[in-house]
């Protein structure tokens, strides 16, 4: 797992790399106090983003076995930031946890409230309600 991680995080680099060249890109190309007749600094850049962009290819080949939820993509594809869907996601699961967890106790303290009762009607049935009110 370790080496999945590994793998991630060259390929999290290279596309930070690629984003980088497309900012200096943009940045070069648009800034008139750039004296570059030739277009050299632009030829260069355009070098090292066809570069790095074939490093992205090539380590993401590497990632076939990764499985992202198509949620995730939508979510991308929409604009959005995919940590906050990693936080809305565990907010959800916290929240549902608590929910369980609320339900859970309240069923054993109903458990508990019913063995009680069926133990002071019943007396002859004390033995088996404590049997099933210790499982």
């Amino acid at each position: 797992m370790n080496t999945g991680n590994s793998q991630i995080q060259s390929v999290t680099q290279s596309l930070q790399r690629v984003i980088e060249s497309l900012v200096e890109l943009g940045v070069i190309s648009s800034d008139p106090s750039t004296n570059d007749p030739s277009g050299d600094i632009i030829q260069r850049k355009i070098k090292g983003f066809i570069e790095d962009t074939q490093v992205v290819v090539k380590e993401a080949d590497n990632l076939s076995d990764v499985q992202i939820p198509l949620d995730i993509l939508q979510y991308i594809d929409n604009g959005r930031n995919p940590d906050v869907y990693s936080r809305e996601f565990v907010e959800l699961v916290i929240k549902q946890n608590q929910s369980v967890s609320g339900t859970a106790d309240a069923l054993k303290s109903f458990q508990n409230i019913l063995s009680a009762e069926i133990a002071s009607q019943f007396p002859e049935l004390h033995e088996e309600v404590q049997k099933i009110s210790n499982l």
